[in-house]
């Protein structure tokens, strides 16, 4: 085989030039892999998309979120005000059921559904601040009970008997007990069926029902 003439050489050389121009001016061809089968051709996104993307997928996530925390914030603030107005609302207790009452020696029955003070002639300003009691006048025939004698009140689940510093004291009976004189001014526990001497025949009996 001879030597190839300039002409020949030439000739190649042009031809391959064409071919790598033809070449290089294509796109390029993503390289195939055995899972292209399975999964399709591969897609492929730029850097600013998948950015973007990425943005609003994020942002798209973050709302329902965002919505929800905002309903439960309202709902809070709706059960704190409910709350707060609940509290300036006057509750209605039932009245409590009056357990004790006392009978007079002169006659008639007193609820001890508030203090009661006894006397001749009653004062509920000899006893200073406190719940207002009831006045209970007792007449006797020598008058021998002082003006304001003695306080008989509820005090929790029993019934006390107090002497208001009297002229002749206040003597208490209990059931089953000898009479004894109780001291002046002092907070005296008694029980249903006790009786109250105040003297010159005035009596009260404390009952319960």
């Amino acid at each position: 085989m001879g030597p190839l003439g300039e002409e020949t050489v030439a000739g190649h050389l042009g031809e391959d030039d064409d071919v790598t121009d033809e070449v290089d001016g294509s796109a390029p061809t993503p390289a195939t892999s055995a899972y292209d089968f399975l999964f399709g051709e591969t897609s492929y996104r730029t850097v600013e998309d998948a950015a973007v993307r990425s943005t609003e997928e994020q942002n798209d996530s973050a709302s329902a979120p965002l919505e929800e925390h905002t309903v439960v914030a309202a709902d809070l603030a709706k059960l704190r005000a409910d709350r707060r107005a609940g509290r300036g609302r006057a509750v209605e207790l039932p009245a409590p059921r009056v357990k004790f009452y006392v009978e007079l020696s002169t006659g008639g029955r007193e609820l001890l559904d508030q203090p009661l003070v006894i006397g001749r002639a009653p004062s509920a300003s000899a006893l200073g601040g406190g719940i207002m009691p009831r006045l209970i006048t007792m007449t006797t025939i020598n008058q021998d009970i002082s003006r304001t004698h003695a306080r008989i009140a509820v005090e929790g689940e029993t019934v006390v008997v107090t002497d208001l510093h009297s002229r002749n004291g206040t003597l208490v009976t209990m059931p089953g007990r000898p009479a004894q004189k109780i001291r002046e001014g002092e907070p005296t526990v008694i029980i249903p069926g006790t009786i109250v001497d105040l003297g010159d025949g005035a009596t009260l009996t404390v009952q319960e029902g």
